[in-house]
């Protein structure tokens, strides 16, 4: 179903030639960059566990094969960094969970660059907001992430050195009960996976050491998880073993005794007075698994660096511009989530999917009817719900503040405080809130919580631990331990780490001057700003995942789930507007330029009339050859033209390609004798048009051997150009 000979299916035809496929929306999406030189993107969506990871390799393999730049070296390392990065990222970044044994817990938005001829120059990766809360909690029946297993299952020799045994013995292994390997397969994939990350690591440039010190600071989290904390006869916190401590100190580079004061004090600032308070045993284990989550996230932050590093280094470009760069984009990230408790994470991830629904509502749905209305377009005017409502309810600031901003305004005005701070805000929120269609207080439950009813459905979130979640920070006496390690990932990690302040604006008039911790909430909502931003200078294609069962088994769908997924995700609204709608629509000028090859008015000689006539012109000499009719086929707006059957398009697109073809094979045989006007005209067509490729230095020794005669005569056509122009 997705091997190398239904690649070979799919590449080159067009979406209606075959059954729909994953490869047919991947090759639309590369046949339009090079046709339109267009940049584009692709969407997938859907549930946790619907498919959305596999979905998303599957198109990165389909575009590494058909892109061309067999032999050239840039562009083979630029592909061999883009796929064999993806076991690494999935190692950091995945989990098993109840629903999912290969769960994204962090979002991608993988950027690849091309030239103008379709090959791939480079690339980016961009992560957003890993489940950090993982590290160190996981529900029965649910894993940490895949990389502590694997390396728990690693040669005797590496575990011996990182002091690790199985996952039963670590407490932020063990507290899920899956010890029988990822979905059950044993623990042997485990191991075998092991093999494929450290792979991936070399695939990214990582050599030996730094490898030694990844595989080091993932130790040191598994150990930092077992430490065991007690309290003093005066509630001062102090560790039980310190054999442990001992071992998580030479992993990180550190001194014991320094890491030790760290976690079970604090250093408090007050009126301009500094002073040093003990901690509980509660409060010192807070700070323990403070820790490990900051040492994972960065660790994780580094690797999507390093990626990066590779992509650029292997490629041709000095940088990853996306703005002025003409690439694909492809969205693999986290799916919406209703689990039996929903906390801060879950509210996190379910706000990226509203906004990511609301793109596709602004493009497919209302942007699309608008722009019918806008260009004279006769239009029937299709219902649809518009989630922005709930994206308000959640990030809006004014008129009335959604509920990330109150929840950023209770953690500031908190300071070091933290008890009371959960029901402050579920207070402010219920107060801000009343009478909104979307949000519903939960008072029965102890007020602990609040429902908000999304586009997917209604999800209850508990809010104990949502103020804690969002500051998500590290103590200052922590920080400088870790900076005077001995380990260079360690101290690399962070050295700029910026505990006291950093530049987020306060939301109240009178804090406006003011700085304040940059918030978790704060940070995905500026992310996914950015992400829409970059989605929206694309042309978008979509794929909509569909979750067939709640038992992860094949061949088995359950109808009543599938049937909600479709009306929640608007597939049926979009199928009427799709229906009734039109399938491709440009400004004049661009559908000349695209199709003048088409018409003896239009190619060679250059059109001088108006551009809408120019269309017309084109459409009337092909007209000849397909069954084209106004109104049914294709309709003239204001200031475009609008065509409503993808047939019609691919077909034109088919014309083009074979005049070009034509043209390729009539002066391959030689250069014809004509005017010295009628020369310049057709060599430069000959040149800037069908040989383009050939242009670059790089390529040169490839097209003379690939394309023989031709690449002698449009070099002579060039020549014949230059000599009429000095004549």
């Amino acid at each position: 179903m997705y091997g190398p000979e239904v690649i070979a299916e799919y590449r080159g035809k067009f979406r209606t030639e075959l059954p729909p496929h994953v490869y047919a929306l991947a090759e639309d999406a590369y046949h339009t960059l090079v046709f339109e030189e267009e940049s584009q993107c692709i969407i997938i969506s859907g549930e946790s566990g619907a498919g959305k990871t596999e979905a998303s390799k599957k198109i990165m393999n389909f575009i590494a094969e058909v892109s061309g730049g067999s032999g050239n070296s840039s562009v083979e390392t630029v592909k061999r960094v883009i796929l064999e990065s993806n076991p690494l990222l999935e190692a950091f970044g995945n989990a098993q969970t109840i629903r999912n044994n290969n769960s994204s817990r962090f979002g991608k938005y993988l950027q690849i660059g091309f030239d103008t001829r379709g090959l791939p120059i480079g690339g980016k990766v961009t992560n957003y907001l890993l489940e950090k809360s993982r590290v160190v909690h996981q529900d029965v029946g649910e894993r940490n992430y895949h990389i502590f297993f694997q390396i728990l299952s690693a040669p005797e020799n590496i575990r011996s050195a990182l002091h690790l045994q199985s996952p039963q013995d670590h407490f932020y292994t063990k507290q899920g009960k899956c010890f029988d390997g990822k979905g059950g397969a044993g623990v042997e994939v485990d191991a075998e996976e092991f093999n494929e990350t450290t792979a991936a690591m070399k695939a990214v440039n990582l050599k030996g050491k730094a490898i030694e010190q990844v595989l080091r600071l993932c130790a040191a989290v598994i150990h930092i998880g077992d430490l065991k904390l007690q309290d003093g006869k005066n509630d001062d916190a102090s560790i039980i073993n310190k054999d442990k401590l001992e071992i998580v100190a030479s992993l990180l580079g550190v001194d014991s005794d320094e890491l030790e004061h760290s976690l079970v004090t604090r250093i408090i600032e007050t009126r301009g007075e500094r002073f040093e308070s003990t901690q509980n045993r509660a409060q010192a284990t807070s700070a323990r698994d403070a820790l490990a989550k900051a040492l994972y996230s960065k660790l994780f932050d580094w690797l999507v660096e390093c990626v990066n590093a590779a992509l650029l280094k292997a490629g041709s470009m000095d940088d990853y511009v996306g703005d002025e760069q003409l690439e694909i984009g492809v969205l693999d990230i986290f799916g919406f989530e209703i689990f039996p408790r929903n906390g801060y994470e879950q509210l996190l991830i379910n706000f990226v999917n509203e906004k990511l629904q609301q793109v596709f509502v602004e493009l497919t749905l209302r942007a699309e009817q608008e722009e019918y209305v806008r260009e004279g377009i006769k239009w029937e005017k299709i219902k649809y719900f518009d989630n922005k409502i709930v994206c308000d309810l959640i990030e809006a600031t004014a008129p009335r503040p959604g509920l990330l901003p109150i929840l950023d305004d209770v953690c500031m005005t908190a300071h070091a405080m933290s008890d009371g701070l959960d029901e402050k805000f579920i207070a402010k929120a219920a107060e801000n809130q009343s009478g909104h269609p979307h949000f519903v207080p939960i008072s029965g439950s102890g007020g602990h919580g609040f429902i908000v009813k999304h586009y997917a459905g209604e999800v209850e979130y508990d809010a104990r631990g949502f103020s804690v979640k969002n500051r998500d920070s590290l103590f200052p006496d922590i920080v400088d331990v870790l900076r005077s390690s001995k380990t260079k990932l360690v101290k690399l990690l962070f050295e700029e780490e910026k505990p006291a302040e950093e530049s987020q604006p306060s939301p109240s008039p009178a804090g406006r001057k003011r700085k304040r911790p940059t918030s978790v909430g704060f940070k995905i909502r500026s992310q996914a700003a950015d992400l829409l931003k970059a989605l929206k200078r694309c042309n978008p294609h979509y794929i909509r995942c569909i979750k067939p069962n709640e038992k992860k088994k094949a061949n088995l769908f359950e109808t009543s789930l599938v049937k909600h997924q479709v009306k929640y995700l608007g597939l049926l609204e979009n199928i009427r507007v799709r229906r009734a709608g039109f399938a491709y629509r440009a400004d004049y000028d661009h559908f000349i330029k695209q199709f003048r090859y088409l018409s003896s008015q239009t190619f060679p000689h250059e059109w001088r009339g108006d551009d809408r006539s120019g269309c017309a012109a084109i459409l009337s000499d092909v007209k000849g050859i397909i069954s084209l009719e106004e109104g049914k086929d294709f309709q003239f707006g204001r200031t475009k033209l609008f065509v409503r059957k993808p047939e019609t398009l691919f077909a034109m697109e088919e014309m083009v390609e074979d005049k070009k073809r034509r043209l390729r094979s009539h002066y391959s045989e030689g250069i014809p004798r004509l005017s010295c006007n009628e020369t310049i005209h057709q060599a430069a067509l000959i040149y800037d048009e069908i040989f383009y490729d050939l242009q670059a230095e790089e390529e040169g020794k490839r097209a003379k051997a690939f394309y023989g005669r031709e690449y002698i005569h449009a070099l002579s056509a060039f020549i014949v150009l230059r000599c009429c122009v000095l004549h």
